[in-house]
């Protein structure tokens, strides 16, 4: 009976984005002016693009972003382990910052979308993303040299974390606002 709620529950919740996502994306594509590689009309891929929505965080590890500004991060208590937990990791804000175009957002009412690898999506507001310690994650330091990360369990099933996952300093135990996406490979801004 348990599993049998749990299945509903993620169907109902499964259906609330699609509808969310399916509302935004009318208005969104007739808004679009930049080309598929992320860059506006008649500007070289040197020059800064106009608007950017996306991140590809694989496409930013292979650039080097995270070989730069990486910091220890302490979080008292992790969702996912149910304890303290050590990571390496870049500051969420920073990578937002410089890889989204912000000028002009309306933080308060604009969302990001955490997609992570099998295409699951978790959202929260943007401005509760650049105002609290977030950070994404690429080592645990528990894990052994030739992983990233600690697998962990969610019900019987043990998971993977990779390639990064997103994890939040001195956060309230159990307020479900801030989101621990693992798996992470790109994030949003509708």
């Amino acid at each position: 009976m348990k599993k049998y709620l749990k299945n509903i529950f993620l169907y109902c919740c499964i259906c609330i984005f699609l509808v969310n996502c399916g509302s935004n994306d009318a208005k969104n594509d007739s808004k679009k002016s930049i080309t598929e590689n992320n860059v506006a009309p008649n500007t070289t891929e040197k020059s800064t693009p106009k608007s950017r929505t996306e991140i590809d965080i694989l496409a930013l590890e292979k650039k080097g972003f995270f070989n730069t500004d990486t910091t220890t991060i302490n979080v008292d208590y992790d969702p996912v382990f149910f304890r303290k937990k050590t990571y390496k990791g870049i500051s969420l804000k920073k990578v937002l910052t410089e890889n989204l175009d912000l000028a002009g957002v309306d933080t308060s009412n604009t969302k990001l979308f955490f997609e992570c690898e099998d295409k699951y999506i978790v959202t929260m507001r943007l401005g509760q993303a650049l105002h609290h310690k977030g950070y994404i994650t690429y080592k645990d330091v528990d894990a052994p040299k030739e992983k990233r990360f600690m697998p962990a369990y969610k019900g019987d099933e043990l998971k993977e974390l990779d390639p990064f996952y997103v994890v939040w300093e001195n956060t309230p135990k159990g307020d479900m606002s801030f989101v621990w996406p693992y798996n992470l490979v790109k994030i949003k801004m509708k």
